[in-house]
C-alpha cells in the first residue's frame, strides 16, 4: 500500500509538471513577439503652444530627447482626442483642431538636416497628423544622439474648439513617432518606429479682464520769483525793481515775473494751455497791453508795455504763435492776446503728456506819462485737454 501511494503521488507530480511546461511553452512565443514590437520611450517630451485658447491660431513647439541612436528617416506627431498611448489603433483627432494642409515646421537640436539634406513636412488624417520625410542626395537617415533634444517647431496649427466646461474636457494628445526607414502612417502601428512617447495637452478659456481709465488732466502753477513751487499757493507777486525801500514799476526798465506750470494728461489728442486775463489796470488808467508779439523796451511811449512769453518750452509741446520772444537788448518780445473775456492759446500738445514743465515770464514797463497808482492784472492759465 505504501509503494502504490508514493507512485501515484509521483504520476501527480510529473502530470502537473508537465501542464506547467506546456503553460510556459504557450506563453513565450507571445512575450517574444511583444518585445520585438516595443520600441523605446523618449525622454523629456513636451509640445508647447504659443497660445492655449480653444481655438485659437498658435504655434507648437515639439520637444523630446530620444531613447535610442539608431538613425532616423521619418518623424510623425499624431494630435489625438482619445489617449495618447502610442500603441492605441484608434486616433481620434480632437474637435476643431487642424494642422495647415501644407504645414510650416522647422526643425532644430538633434533634428538639425545635415549638408544637402533636409525635412519635408506634410499634414495626414485631415490634418491631424503631422509627418516629417528626410531626404536629399545620399541622406537616408540622420543620426540620433540620446543626449541632444530634437525639436520642431510647427506654426499656423488651430486649437481644439472643445469648449473647457469640466475639468479635462479641453484635454488632448500627442503621440511622437520616429521611424528608422520611411513608413506609411497608421494610428497605433509600431512597425519601423525607433522611438515613441505621448504627451498630453490642454487649451484653457481665455481671461478676459476688464478695467476702466478715466480721462484725466492734472494742472498746476505757481510763482518762480519768489518760487513757491506749491500747487495752490498764492500766486500773488508784485512785478517791478526796487527803488529805496519800494518796489516800482517805472520807465528806466523791463520788469519780470516768471511763472512755472506742470502739465499731465492722458488725452488721446493732447492738451491746450491758454491765458485769460487783462492787462495791469488802476481804475480808468491802464499800461497798455502788447498784442501784436512786439518788442517792449524801457521807456517807449508807444505800442504796448505788458505782456508774456514763454521762456521754458516745455518736454513734448508746442509753443503757439506770438510767444515766442526774440530778444533784442535791452528789448524782449511779449504778447497778450487774451482779454478778461477771450483766452489766447500759449502752448499746446497733441498727444497725452506727462507731468511737462514749462515758465512763461511777464514783461512790464510803464511810459513816462503813466499815471501814478497801484495796478493790478488778473491772469489765469487754463488747460483743456482734447479726449
Amino acid at each position: 500500500m505504501k509503494r502504490l501511494k508514493q507512485l501515484h503521488l509521483a504520476r501527480n507530480t510529473i502530470t502537473s509538471l508537465s501542464a506547467l511546461a506546456l503553460l510556459t511553452i504557450g506563453i513565450l512565443p507571445a512575450v517574444i513577439a511583444s518585445d520585438t514590437a516595443i520600441a523605446a520611450t523618449v525622454t523629456s517630451r513636451s509640445v508647447s503652444m504659443s497660445a492655449s485658447a480653444p481655438g485659437a491660431s498658435a504655434t507648437y513647439t515639439i520637444q523630446w530627447t530620444p531613447a535610442s541612436t539608431t538613425g532616423i528617416a521619418q518623424v510623425n506627431v499624431a494630435f489625438c482626442s482619445n489617449s495618447p498611448i502610442v500603441s492605441d489603433t484608434t486616433c481620434t483627432a480632437p474637435t476643431g483642431f487642424s494642422i495647415t494642409a501644407s504645414p510650416t515646421a522647422s526643425e532644430s537640436g538633434g533634428l538639425a538636416p545635415g549638408s544637402g539634406c533636409s525635412w519635408t513636412a506634410s499634414s495626414l488624417d485631415t490634418n491631424s497628423v503631422l509627418q516629417l520625410a528626410y531626404s536629399g542626395s545620399g541622406c537616408t537617415t540622420l543620426t540620433q544622439s540620446t543626449s541632444t533634444a530634437d525639436t520642431i517647431s510647427l506654426s499656423s496649427v488651430t486649437n481644439p474648439t472643445t469648449t473647457c466646461s469640466t475639468y479635462g474636457a479641453c484635454t488632448f494628445y500627442a503621440r511622437i513617432y520616429t521611424y528608422s526607414t520611411a513608413t506609411t502612417y497608421s494610428a497605433g502601428s509600431l512597425t519601423n518606429v525607433v522611438d515613441d512617447g505621448g504627451v498630453a495637452m490642454s487649451t484653457a478659456t481665455e481671461i478676459t479682464l476688464n478695467a476702466t481709465v478715466q480721462e484725466e488732466l492734472s494742472f498746476c502753477v505757481w510763482s518762480d520769483s519768489p518760487t513757491s513751487n506749491t500747487c495752490g499757493a498764492s500766486n500773488t507777486v508784485t512785478i517791478g525793481h526796487t527803488v529805496g525801500a519800494s518796489t516800482v514799476l517805472d520807465d528806466t526798465a523791463v520788469d519780470t515775473a516768471p511763472f512755472d506750470f506742470e502739465l499731465g494728461t492722458n488725452a488721446s489728442h493732447g492738451a491746450t494751455v491758454s491765458v485769460l486775463g487783462d492787462t495791469l489796470t488802476n481804475g480808468s488808467y491802464t499800461i497798455p497791453a502788447d498784442t501784436t508779439d512786439a518788442q517792449i523796451c524801457a521807456g517807449q511811449t508807444s505800442g504796448g508795455n505788458f505782456g508774456l512769453w514763454v521762456s521754458t518750452l516745455p518736454s513734448g509741446m508746442t509753443v503757439s504763435s506770438g510767444y515766442t520772444a526774440t530778444t533784442t537788448t535791452p528789448c524782449q518780445e511779449y504778447n497778450l492776446g487774451s482779454t478778461a473775456t477771450t483766452t489766447s492759446e500759449v502752448v499746446s500738445t497733441s498727444a497725452p503728456i506727462n507731468n511737462a514743465t514749462g515758465t512763461i515770464t511777464y514783461g512790464a514797463t510803464a511810459q513816462p506819462t503813466t499815471v501814478p497808482g497801484d495796478y493790478t492784472a488778473n491772469n489765469q492759465l487754463i488747460a483743456t485737454g482734447t479726449f
